[in-house]
C-alpha cells in the first residue's frame, strides 16, 4: 500500500517507540485556510469512530505509555511509546487516530480556542513576530513563508468539513512513513 516501515531492533529494554509521519503539513495548506494541516494533526488524538479523546489518553495511561502528535511545514506525526507487552495496543491505537478520527465538533472548537490563544500570545514575542515578517523575505511565494498555525483570521474560519477533507485526502498509506525502535524484531512488527 506504499508505507514505508523502518524498524531499528534494540533488544537491551523492554520498550518500542513508534512514530509514524505522513506528508500532510502546512505547505499542502490553501491560502486561504493557513493553519488546517496543524489543526488537524492537533485533534487525530482528540477522538475516534471508536473512542473519544478521553478514553484514548486513558488507554494509553493505564499502560505506562504515551501517544503524542504534531503538525509542521513538511508533515504530521503520531508517536506511540509502550513497553513491549503492550505493543499491539500502541499499534492499535497508532492506527486508530491516523485512519479513523472522528473530529469531533467540541474538540475542534477547543483546540481552534487553543491555537488562537498561542497566536495571540505569539503577537508579543519579538521571535515570533521577527519571523513573520522575515519568512516572506527568505522565501518569497512559497508555502514555508506562510505560518503553520495560520493567522487569526484563517484559522477562526476553519471547520469540521474542511479537516475532515484534508485528512481524506493527505492521510494516506503512500505518503506514510513508519519508524519504529525498540525491543522488537522487524517481522514481529512487519505481521503486526
Amino acid at each position: 500500500n506504499g508505507i514505508v516501515l523502518l524498524v531499528s531492533e534494540r533488544h537491551a529494554l523492554p520498550i518500542v517507540a513508534m512514530t509514524a509521519y505522513v506528508r500532510a503539513g502546512a505547505v499542502l495548506d490553501p491560502p486561504a485556510s493557513m493553519g488546517l494541516a496543524n489543526l488537524t494533526a492537533e485533534l487525530l488524538t482528540r477522538g475516534t469512530a471508536r473512542r473519544s479523546g478521553p478514553e484514548i489518553d486513558r488507554a494509553i495511561e493505564s499502560v505506562g505509555g504515551s501517544l503524542g502528535r504534531g503538525g509542521g511545514r513538511d508533515g504530521a506525526s503520531v508517536s506511540v511509546g509502550v513497553l513491549k507487552r503492550d505493543l499491539t495496543l500502541g499499534l492499535d491505537l497508532l492506527a486508530e487516530v491516523l485512519t479513523q478520527p472522528a473530529f469531533p465538533e467540541p474538540e475542534l472548537r477547543r483546540k481552534v480556542a487553543e491555537i488562537e490563544a498561542a497566536l495571540q500570545n505569539a503577537e508579543t514575542e519579538p521571535g515570533s513576530v521577527a519571523w513573520r515578517a522575515l519568512a516572506p523575505l527568505l522565501y518569497p511565494g512559497h508555502p514555508y513563508a506562510r505560518p503553520v498555525s495560520g493567522t487569526l483570521t484563517t484559522v477562526a474560519t476553519l471547520d469540521r468539513a474542511q479537516v475532515a477533507r484534508f485528512h481524506r485526502e493527505r492521510y494516506r498509506p503512500d505518503a506514510t512513513v513508519i519508524a519504529v525502535v525498540g525491543d522488537v524484531t522487524t517481522a514481529e512488527v512487519r505481521a503486526a
